[in-house]
């Protein structure tokens, strides 16, 4: 596992060419109960490891005109997010599961299996604006500050740079860990509520929120949907409860749009 994180994090660096980051290492117990508040920096180094183990698990597509296109869709959503001070970042993962994910620092995946689930742009841009919701909101950042172990581990920060890595690490893995159990059912629900304020920001029609969820209501009963959306059904709350909060934002939501139906099919048809 630790030689595929560390391809990983050289294909991430590749990729992405993310810029090296300088973060204070923590070094003390002492202040374990009272933790303070997880930094920009920190939380987009926590992020390059989270990405790293996400690709290792599931690989990056190799098709760089998709990737470009899923970049365009994500950056035009984010640019309606109130957060700006990280840069934010969009790949996609080359498998069938359906799913995205969010990873702090503005590190958001989208899987193959979820694209082809899609019908148009409006859609792509309701999915991405969901987790760039997470990522606005600092959910997964909170998660971990709130942890027992997180407490033990970063309280008192100093620099020292030769025992960055391995509080890092320690902080990573806690991330990587709530980002596959799931986040709070309060937070989902207020990730699919924003994710619709930035995409009627951004100009989509946000009719498309809904119809991703039904498609993945009508998914889940088929037989094949333990395999493909396992993870997205156990990580999530109930299809019945996101539909209720989605119908509710919609009443005060912009539903006149663009669906871009086209320029999606024309981005995504070889895959």
């Amino acid at each position: 596992m630790k030689n595929l994180r560390l391809i990983a994090l050289l294909a991430l660096a590749v990729f992405w060419a993310v810029p090296a980051v300088r973060a204070e290492v923590p070094i003390s117990p002492k202040m374990a109960k009272a933790v303070r508040p997880i930094t920009t920096e920190e939380e987009i180094d926590m992020g390059r490891e989270v990405a790293a183990n996400v690709i290792a698990q599931f690989g990056l597509s190799q098709d760089e005109a998709l990737s470009e296109y899923v970049n365009l869709v994500g950056l035009t959503v984010a640019r309606a997010a109130p957060r700006q001070d990280v840069a934010y970042r969009f790949a996609v993962l080359d498998t069938g599961v359906v799913n995205a994910l969010a990873a702090p620092g503005g590190y958001i995946f989208v899987t193959k299996g979820l694209l082809a689930l899609l019908k148009d742009e409006a859609q792509l841009a309701a999915v991405l604006a969901h987790e760039i919701a997470h990522v606005s909101q600092r959910h997964v950042v909170e998660a971990v500050r709130k942890s027992r172990i997180a407490d033990a581990v970063i309280p008192n920060y100093v620099k020292a740079s030769a025992r960055k890595a391995e509080f890092m690490s320690q902080v990573a893995d806690l991330a990587v860990e709530t980002a596959w159990k799931g986040l709070s059912r309060e937070d989902e629900l207020q990730a699919d509520r924003l994710g619709i304020e930035y995409a009627a920001k951004a100009g989509y029609d946000t009719a498309a929120y809904r119809e991703v969820l039904e498609s993945i209501k009508e998914r889940s009963g088929s037989p094949d949907a333990s395999k493909e959306l396992k993870f997205l059904l156990s990580t999530h709350p109930k299809a019945e409860d996101r539909l209720a909060a989605v119908d509710e934002a919609l009443k005060t939501a912009s539903l006149k749009g663009s669906r871009l139906e086209d320029r999606f099919k024309k981005s995504t048809e070889k895959n």
